[in-house]
């Protein structure tokens, strides 16, 4: 832990992170409410910065025509936040809101920054739930690896 650090507003921070870029825009008020009565000493909860991203991440935009608008640069930090602790993820949102656009120029910001990054695109109608994901077998009570696994 970094000096002077202090475990509830690191536990403060992580449960703003994981979770705000799950909600709707109308639940986001009702949840940083929430955490504030939760933990009412944490007034100013710093955001992290990823200076290399971001700065990457900005210049695609600019290289790719994109408009600098902060509620979408923040999606595609969310979305990197998100790749640092999980292994996988499903973006949704309506057709046309910029998810492949997000996933394509944080992947592209990470592999200019010698991280190489590659996504797929998988059709969960494509295969069953078990074949997805895997199964237990009832007879042998082993775990048969879906494709995901």
């Amino acid at each position: 832990m970094p000096p002077g650090s202090d475990e509830e507003m690191i536990m403060a921070r992580t449960l703003r992170d994981m979770n705000l870029s799950k909600f709707v825009a109308q639940d986001i008020p009702l949840f940083l409410s929430l955490l504030r009565d939760i933990f009412p000493k944490q007034t100013n909860i710093k955001k992290m910065v990823y200076e290399d991203i971001e700065r990457s991440v900005k210049k695609l935009m600019n290289e790719n025509c994109l408009m600098h608008v902060d509620s979408w640069f923040i999606k595609i930090i969310q979305l990197y936040e998100t790749s640092l602790v999980r292994h996988g993820f499903m973006m949704v949102g309506s057709v046309g809101c910029g998810k492949t656009t997000i996933m394509n120029t944080l992947t592209n910001a990470l592999t200019e920054l010698d991280q190489p990054h590659r996504f797929n695109i998988m059709n969960p109608k494509a295969i069953t739930g078990p074949q997805m994901y895997g199964v237990m077998n009832t007879v042998t009570g082993e775990w048969v690896p879906g494709v995901y696994s």
